[in-house]
Formats: structure tokens, C-alpha cells, sequence
């Protein structure tokens, strides 16, 4: 039984590690999803977008974020797919950067807080 649970330990951990690797995705691979007609790929970019608000939305909480969301009023996942194809188109020179980098500077820009 220790040796079950010795293996279960260690495949958890491995696990996380594999999953803290850098992504590979580009704001182009982001762009292709929310563009796409595949219910895969929609929902990729939906859950994306999603994490990356509520990751900003955390980081406010700490005072490390300038994104501003009403809290009584959740933004849809077709808002924030709305808000980062505008930006992107607004800045097409970004498509090769890092995904994640794409999609805090469209949300911060979509969405700043009040002076």
C-alpha cells in the first residue's frame, strides 16, 4: 500500500511539473482558436480567456493588476473572445508573442480601471 501511494505521489508531481512548462501558443494560436468554428477550439479559447481574467482579476485582489471587471456583472466568455480579437486586430505586429501576453494586454486595455 505505501508503495501505491509512493507512485501516486510521484505521478501528481510529475504531472504538475509537465504542466508548468512554458506554453508554445503565440496570440496568432489564440486568434485562430476564437476565430474558429470548431466547438474544440471555441472552447479552448473561452477557457483561455477565462483563466486569464480570473488570474488578473486574483491579482487585483493583491493590488498587482489595473484590470477592472464589475463584480456584480461577470463579463461572458464572448466578451473577452470580443475584446482580444479587436485588440489584436488593432495590433496585428503581437501575433508571435507569448498567448498569455496577448491576452492580459487586450484585457487591461478592454477593461481599466477608472482614474
Amino acid at each position: 500500500m505505501r508503495w501505491l501511494t509512493l507512485i501516486a505521489a510521484m505521478t501528481a508531481v510529475l504531472a504538475a511539473s509537465a504542466a508548468a512548462q512554458p506554453s508554445n501558443k503565440t496570440g496568432l494560436t489564440l486568434e485562430l482558436w476564437c476565430m474558429s468554428d470548431h466547438e474544440d477550439d471555441k472552447v479552448a479559447c473561452s477557457h483561455y480567456l477565462v483563466g486569464v481574467a480570473d488570474g488578473l482579476t486574483a491579482a487585483r485582489a493583491f493590488g498587482k493588476s489595473t484590470l477592472c471587471m464589475d463584480a456584480n456583472r461577470p463579463l461572458s466568455p464572448e466578451e473577452l473572445r470580443r475584446a482580444f480579437l479587436g485588440w489584436l486586430a488593432e495590433h496585428p505586429e503581437f501575433r508571435e508573442r507569448p498567448a498569455a501576453n496577448d491576452a492580459v494586454g487586450a484585457l487591461l486595455a478592454a477593461f481599466p480601471c477608472s482614474p
